[in-house]
């Protein structure tokens, strides 16, 4: 027991414990740090997908599943991200609906047919997985 109460000893096991305290820390703000750049990352692939897919499924595009699927891995291998994390086809189908839905430039019927086309994308697309 009185080499626990060696100051040389309490001294180096003071040193190991602190230093790994302090890589404890450092691991978790790096951590954050890291995946919050990856999240941003993400966010900004994925409005590189939407804005041009757009167009194409608004004018009812029936290869709009195989497109989509390219341009994701694209986007994915752009940035450096796991394709699993970019938007699905289903997901996009989603805001564009949700946006068609808001636009007050389009009447009710034009609202409609829009969200019917997306609808039928989006079904299409989904049948095709299976």
């Amino acid at each position: 027991m009185e080499i626990l109460q060696n100051p040389w000893i309490i001294g180096i096991f003071s040193g190991i414990v602190s230093g790994i305290v302090i890589l404890i820390i450092g691991r978790l703000i790096s951590s954050k740090r890291e995946k919050k750049v990856y999240n941003q990352k993400v966010l900004q692939g994925n409005q590189e997908l939407i804005t041009p897919m757009k167009p194409l499924i608004l004018e009812n595009n029936k290869s709009i599943g195989d497109l989509y699927s390219s341009m994701k891995s694209a986007v994915s291998k752009k940035y450096n991200i796991n394709i699993d994390d970019l938007y699905s086809i289903n997901d996009f189908a989603d805001i564009i609906i949700a946006e068609t839905l808001q636009s007050p430039f389009l009447n009710d019927e034009q609202k409609k047919n829009h969200c019917k086309e997306i609808l039928d994308v989006k079904n299409e697309s989904t049948c095709d997985k299976h």
